[in-house]
């Protein structure tokens, strides 16, 4: 039998499939709140679209992030090609090149393909200093990793789910 949340996120689901955006974010919203990982992908993506909310890229990534910082590997791929958007800042095309390893060792598809174009465009040691990012993170079992805060300087984040 489903559990509560199984339901409300499959609610979430078909309202996405039909179309009615807010529907989804609002079946979402608790799920996310509480820390399910596949809600914040989803509604991160909402936000990153504007589908049924106000568009907000800031809100979009910081449920990337707390969805990556749990292991999951779709969020890890959004976030990753978030930080990578043109005209990014150096440090967020390095983090992107983390979270896009990330991905890519969980299999997400398009994730091997990203980091493939992105990482030619940083430096060896940029490049290098993701590959170790990666396993710092992946070895603390996501409870040390990488997150570029708004004012640029590099922080790490402990995942909550842990």
């Amino acid at each position: 039998m489903a559990s509560v949340d199984d339901r409300l996120f499959a609610t979430g689901k078909r309202a996405y499939a039909t179309g009615n955006y807010r529907s989804a974010a609002a079946a979402w919203r608790p799920l996310a709140a509480g820390g399910d990982p596949r809600a914040q992908y989803r509604l991160g993506r909402l936000h990153e679209r504007g589908e049924g909310v106000a568009p907000d890229g800031e809100t979009a990534r910081a449920l990337y992030t707390a969805a990556a910082l749990s292991g999951f590997g779709p969020a890890q791929l959004a976030l990753g090609r978030m930080l990578a958007h043109t005209g990014a800042p150096l440090d967020d095309l390095a983090e992107a090149l983390t979270w896009l390893i990330l991905a890519e060792e969980r299999d997400v598809v398009g994730a091997a393909a990203l980091r493939q174009a992105l990482a030619p465009t940083l430096s060896s040691t940029d490049v290098r200093l993701a590959e170790l990012r990666a396993e710092r993170c992946r070895l603390s079992q996501y409870r040390v990793c990488a997150v570029t805060p708004t004012d640029g300087r590099w922080q790490y984040a402990a995942s909550q789910s842990r």
